[in-house]
This record gives C-alpha cells, sequence and structure tokens, in this order.
C-alpha cells in the first residue's frame, strides 16, 4: 500500500480479529454454551433455553420474543425439530399479531406518505422484530411437519 502523504511503501496485511470479544469468539459463559461450532448441545433443556434466551437479550439488545424466534431458527437448522418447536411455543404469536399487524401497516403508511416530517410511534414494533416473528410462525409449522413425517404423528398448527 503507498502512503498518500510521504509516498512511502507499506505492506498490509488482513488478519483475522483475534479478541475474545469477537462475535465468533465469544463464549455465553452464562449459559454454559459456546458460539463456536459444535459446542451447542443438541438438545436444550428448560434451564438451557431460559440461559442463553437471557444471554441473547443482554448480548444483542433483544426481546424475549426475538430470542426465543433465533434460538428456534438455530435448532431448526442443526435439524433438532422437537427442540425448535419447544423453543417456538414459548413465543405468544396471539397476543403479538395485532402489534405485527400495526408494525407493518404504519410502515406502508409511511412508504406511501413519503413526508418529509417522519414521526415514530412509541412501542411500535421494528421490521426486523416482525420478520423474525413470522420466520417463527413458518419454522413452527415446519417442524411439525418434520415431526409427523418422522413420528407419524397428527397434529394440526
Amino acid at each position: 500500500m503507498l502512503c498518500a502523504c510521504s509516498g512511502e511503501q507499506y505492506k498490509f496485511e488482513e488478519a483475522a480479529p483475534q479478541s475474545p470479544d469477537s462475535l465468533a469468539t465469544r463464549d455465553f459463559s452464562a449459559s454454559g454454551l459456546s458460539s463456536r461450532t459444535g459446542d451447542w448441545d443438541s438438545k436444550l433443556n428448560d434451564n438451557q433455553v431460559e440461559d442463553v434466551e437471557t444471554t441473547l437479550k443482554e448480548a444483542l439488545s433483544l426481546n424475549y420474543e426475538e430470542a426465543r424466534a433465533l434460538l428456534g431458527r438455530l435448532e431448526y437448522h442443526k435439524g433438532n425439530f422437537d427442540a425448535a418447536l419447544q423453543v417456538i411455543q414459548g413465543i405468544d404469536i396471539d397476543s403479538l399479531t395485532p402489534r405485527m399487524i400495526r408494525a407493518i401497516s404504519e410502515r406502508n403508511k409511511l412508504r406511501k406518505s413519503r413526508s418529509k416530517a417522519v414521526t415514530v410511534l412509541p412501542n411500535l414494533m421494528s421490521m426486523h422484530s416482525v420478520s423474525l416473528l413470522i420466520e417463527a410462525i413458518l419454522l413452527k409449522a415446519k417442524s411439525l411437519e418434520e415431526l409427523e413425517r418422522h413420528e407419524g404423528i397428527t397434529t394440526f398448527i
């Protein structure tokens, strides 16, 4: 790399961050689980789910529902459909549905108006939260479908 000020030549090497605080290496010591690949147990019990959920909420500023949706996604992608279903069933979708609908409709109103005065309504759910919760609903249905396929049970959503 050539320095613009002095004209000196510098060699620039990119190295992976070795900081213990980097997201790739952070240990979730509160739960005894690690974020590194392979350190997660295949089955999470209720206490472990609560511990990881608390850690996610504190570390990433997530609310209860977002943390459970992310944990459900993790378990689903690992192929652990029973644990995914257990985690996702802890989300009270019925009580959140009106807030999700309101967030989507307000977002559409703001897009249509294109006004310069943008007002953020209090207690309005973010679109990120809405998308996580919609994904959780989908993963719940897909987990039930997979469990039916593997165990031969018939369950309605």
